[in-house]
């Protein structure tokens, strides 16, 4: 019964904290998210059981889009209905004598496509300060604020471009550890948030490591600076540190002069860089309607990636290895209309995969192709917050791409969606 209580008294110790960020990987909203996950105390001790489903309509410009707004279409569709993500989380919290507390969590995501599993990991965090944790297992990277902004309380359908191709799927096995205050956050100090990451690098493309190299990525964060009464802002800066193998003599590297290449024995099993630095910032104002946001986040560095693919190279390919400088970001604009069950929001995103590349370049443009392309997408969006359980989501995606060989206008791919959201 002592345990009993002293659980009740972590767990509402933690639900008057003011929790400012939506991390996937972060106790306070594991827990406790802004649609009041509830606690289950059950026979089988503090067991949280939560999850959603995202069922939407999407209209696309023309059959066969590519897209990053869900997937691909099919080659003759130009429309569809989906399971965007249907996700089950089962989290369960520990608090011993004298002992670290113990966090655990499994988040599974079943749909048409199959089922897989999204985060299992453990959380070990310090039984007397509560401000130091240690993960290690399935989750999150700890890199900017888009990509650790779980898709149950995102406000857009999708995280942008850029996100998606650097941090597909978000998540790695690795081990952190992690410096955050769980309860009093009166002090300065309190309001700092670091993380700090070894990774394997290669994601959920594949089932295990794929090299003898580990990413090291980690995170400062300022939460919640007020600024007034009713102005707050929080900012954070991010630094990634990997590589990956080459298994090919052919490397090639984009630079501002041109592309070179080498094409030696000794680039097998060559390190190649993978770097990327970032920071984001947003900036809240409370009001009689509710609040408005801005938020931005800008990721630049150095990516390696294949001829026809920006996406991280896996380092059990056998393909060359193409380096290409790259810079991204993005911006958004949340308002709330008439209450907090109205919103709107105007985002702009933008991803440039190969900065050496452009429209008044005067490099030779046979060495750029398709994955070359700088992309521009505007966001137009309005939320319909029903109740703590669901909310429908309109929202259009406007594209714009570069021009580059057979490609002189802009590709037909813009996207509407229509979404219903449920949680529980």
């Amino acid at each position: 019964m002592k345990k009993c209580y002293r659980v009740l008294f972590v767990l509402i110790s933690i639900l008057n904290t003011d929790l400012s960020a939506q991390n996937l990987t972060d106790i306070d909203t594991i827990l406790f998210k802004s649609d009041s996950t509830k606690i289950l105390f059950t026979k089988f001790g503090n067991l949280n059981l939560s999850g959603y489903i995202q069922a939407q309509y999407q209209k696309a410009s023309s059959e066969g889009v590519k897209n990053f707004s869900g997937g691909d279409f099919s080659e003759y569709s130009d429309n569809r209905i989906m399971l965007r993500r249907a996700r089950f989380k089962i989290d369960y919290l520990y608090s011993g004598d004298k002992m670290p507390i113990v966090f655990f969590a499994l988040q599974v995501d079943a749909t048409e496509r199959g089922v897989v599993v999204r985060d299992m990991y453990g959380q070990l965090i310090d039984h007397k300060w509560k401000k130091i944790s240690l993960f290690m297992g399935l989750f999150a990277k700890p890199f900017g604020f888009e990509t650790n902004l779980s898709s149950g309380s995102r406000e857009s359908p999708e995280r942008g471009r850029m996100n998606q191709i650097l941090f597909p799927r978000e998540r790695d096995m690795g081990v952190m550890l992690n410096y955050h205050s769980l309860l009093n956050q009166g002090a300065w100090y309190d309001k700092i948030k670091v993380s700090v990451g070894l990774f394997n690098g290669s994601g959920l493309y594949t089932t295990s490591e794929q090299d003898n190299y580990k990413d090291i990525i980690t995170r400062i964060q300022y939460l919640q600076l007020k600024l007034s009464p009713k102005l707050s802002l929080s900012a954070a800066a991010s630094g990634y540190l990997g590589a990956i193998r080459s298994n090919n003599e052919q490397v090639y590297k984009f630079k501002n002069t041109g592309l070179s290449s080498t094409n030696e024995t000794s680039n097998i099993g060559k390190r190649i860089d993978r770097k990327y630095y970032g920071a984001d910032i947003q900036l809240k104002l409370k009001h009689a309607w509710g609040a408005s946001e801005i938020r931005g986040e800008f990721i630049k560095g150095v990516q390696p990636a294949n001829k026809n693919s920006t996406f991280t190279a896996i380092s059990s390919s056998s393909e060359p290895v193409y380096i290409r400088p790259f810079a991204g970001a993005y911006f958004i604009f949340l308002q709330n209309i008439i209450n907090t069950k109205h919103q709107v929001m105007i985002k702009y995103d933008i991803y440039d995969p190969n900065t050496t590349f452009g429209s008044n370049s005067s490099m030779d443009p046979s060495n750029y192709n398709l994955s070359d392309l700088r992309y521009d997408t505007w966001g137009f969006g309005y939320c319909y917050y029903m109740n703590r359980h669901c909310k429908l989501v309109i929202y259009y995606d406007w594209i714009k791409n570069e021009a580059i060989k057979a490609i002189s206008s802009d590709l037909k791919d813009n996207i509407l969606t229509a979404r219903l959201h449920f949680s529980f």
